[in-house]
């Protein structure tokens, strides 16, 4: 018997986040968000992986949670008693732990500012944070003193850690972005050349850092005691994703800095490795896409993620390096996934296409259509990570073909950077490319295909599909990126300066020009409340494809900014999305 559709996207109400390792090796700390009905609260659980037991510390639902696959939401103490843990609010806090309970305490950084990613130093004395992205300080509790050491004027700063004693970070200047041209603070810099990801083992005796000098994103580290010569470990796969914002942690040091664990970027899919400093050997820890990797004692804890595993809290022993042993997996999923609704989680297979990578997801159910399914940034790339949005169509008999276009990441720097000057049209004219590509491998129509994408990826669906006669019946957009003169307008702090590297011609913009794209009608969601994309974006395409004789349907999300977060207004673009492609594609 077939299975059911699912009724919704699937995800379950709670997630979790930032896992680390307390300093002996024996204990996993991770932070986990309940969403209710009044909001989101989180905790922090602490797992013990000597006797398998579990505590919840609550701390009156004060502290933030990290960020997808990324961390530096807290931080044990060198000694283990303790965790700095950052806030709702910006603070930073002291967890102390008591058996059976906590007290917590404002470390008493200054105040109207945001903090994230405390790092105690390795002696424990002093804390490295960034505040704001653009300030970093040192701070010592004991005297209540904080220092600052450096303030960036017309750039960001994340991902603090200690080199020889100093506290270091991630730095950036405008124009550039983090993934076009970056520095280490403190280590100097390369023109061209984009790192991430400063790390310093326990002792503080080995440091290193994530570049792509040698066209890919790979783990590098300095000479010490223990290798003499500066390091990159160099290999065909990244080790690392663009730096959207802080605690990506991809990679780490043994705890006395001969080893390094680091996640591999295989065309979609990740792994685990181990490198041996002292020996060269490389062994393969796990497979799967892992984030938040940390080491201590004889143990490797990571958050692992893939096509048919739920987001989860793992650690690995160690103890024998040619064998790993996975001893602890944590995850909050709905229990479903487990049964019943396991038949819809699909491993994808991959190809290319004149140049472009791309991934398909086939269904397990009859065929039904074909979904193109873009990714945002534009610099950005989808892993094969736990998707149920992508489970709840291939439950439904869609095929999903995910492009990796120009400007992808995951495939080097080139061709990350082969989108500058040429947004809206190298990304689609690539889309376009594997739109054709999988409908031959699918034996799809264009009649059953539909284009999809949100923020920058609705950019390129919106342009693919009137750069490109027939190729897709409808198209359905989330906060789409239409009017690329109207986006320069964008006072984004953080990536507005960007735009105008990436935008050669802005005639290229779907309202200016809708040649085909009248023939493809397109239902489009946006926020009300979304001010990096506004809502006038979706407004200017609904007019310019209108008076083409085109159909473009606008549906705004009340309190919504650039993503939807409401399960009500998630599981109405659900049901709109559904009676819009059974309108267009029909109910057969």
């Amino acid at each position: 018997m077939a299975p059911v559709p699912l009724d919704l996207c699937t995800g379950g109400g709670t997630t979790v986040s930032d896992p680390l390792l307390d300093p002996s090796g024996t204990r996993v700390s991770a932070l986990v968000t309940h969403a209710t009905a009044a909001g989101r609260r989180t905790e922090l659980r602490i797992w013990d992986l000597r006797d398998g037991s579990e505590s919840v510390i609550d701390c009156g639902g004060v502290l933030a949670a990290g960020r997808g696959l990324a961390g530096g939401a807290h931080a044990w103490h060198p000694d283990g008693n303790e965790i700095l843990a950052c806030t709702v609010s910006g603070s930073v806090v002291r967890v102390r732990l008591r058996s059976g309970s906590a007290e917590v305490t404002d470390i008493g950084l200054p105040a109207g500012v945001s903090w994230w990613g405390p790092q105690w130093s390795p002696d424990g004395g002093r804390i490295a944070a960034i505040g704001d992205m653009c300030v970093l300080v040192t701070h010592d509790p004991a005297a209540g003193e904080t220092t600052e050491v450096h303030r960036a004027d017309d750039g960001f700063l994340v991902d603090a850690a200690w080199r020889d004693g100093t506290a270091v970070c991630h730095a950036w200047d405008r124009p550039e972005m983090a993934w076009t041209s970056s520095r280490i603070l403190g280590a100097g810099s390369v023109p061209g050349v984009a790192v991430q990801q400063p790390r310093h083992s326990a002792d503080g005796a080995s440091f290193g850092h994530v570049s792509d000098e040698n066209g890919t994103a790979n783990v590098v580290i300095e000479p010490d005691s223990i290798v003499a010569e500066r390091t990159v470990v160099d290999d065909e796969c990244e080790h690392a994703g663009p730096t959207w914002g802080p605690g990506q942690r991809t990679w780490c040091f043994s705890p006395d800095g001969t080893k390094v664990a680091y996640a591999r970027n295989e065309s979609g899919f990740g792994s685990l490795w181990m490198l041996d400093r002292l020996t060269g050997e490389r062994t393969m820890i796990a497979r799967a896409v892992h984030g938040c990797v940390s080491w201590a004692g004889n143990v490797v804890c990571a958050m692992r993620s893939g096509a048919r595993t739920p987001d989860q809290v793992v650690a690995y022993d160690m103890s024998d390096l040619r064998n790993p042993r996975r001893i602890l997996a944590r995850g909050f999923a709905d229990p479903q996934w487990a049964g019943e609704l396991d038949a819809h989680l699909v491993e994808p297979s991959v190809h290319s296409v004149d140049g472009v990578p791309w991934r398909l997801y086939e269904p397990s159910t009859t065929r039904r259509g074909l979904i193109v399914w873009v990714h945002g940034g534009p610099t950005d790339q989808w892993q094969v990570t736990w998707r149920p949005r992508f489970s709840y169509w291939l439950s439904r008999g869609y095929a999903i073909a995910v492009p990796d276009h120009r400007g992808s990441t995951g495939h080097g720097r080139e061709h990350m950077l082969a989108l500058e000057g040429a947004w809206g049209i190298a990304d689609a004219d690539d889309t376009a490319s594997v739109v054709r590509a999988a409908q031959e491998h699918t034996g799809t129509p264009h009649s059953r295909t539909v284009l999809m994408g949100g923020s920058a990826g609705g950019l390129t669906v919106l342009s693919a599909a009137n750069r490109h006669a027939r190729l897709a019946a409808c198209a359905v957009v989330a906060y789409p990126v239409v009017n690329l003169p109207l986006l320069m307008e964008s006072d984004d702090p953080f990536e507005g300066h960007y735009n105008r590297v990436l935008v050669g011609d802005v005639t290229a913009s779907p309202d200016i020009d809708v040649r085909h794209l009248r023939d493809v009608p397109v239902l489009s969601f946006h926020g009300d409340s979304d001010t990096l994309v506004v809502p006038g974006h979706s407004f200017l395409l609904r007019d310019a494809v209108t008076a083409a004789g085109g159909e473009v349907r606008v549906e705004i999300m009340e309190g919504e900014g650039h993503g939807f977060r409401n399960p009500l207004n998630i599981a109405r673009e659900y049901r709109l999305t559904q009676s819009f492609l059974e309108e267009k594609l029909g109910r057969d």
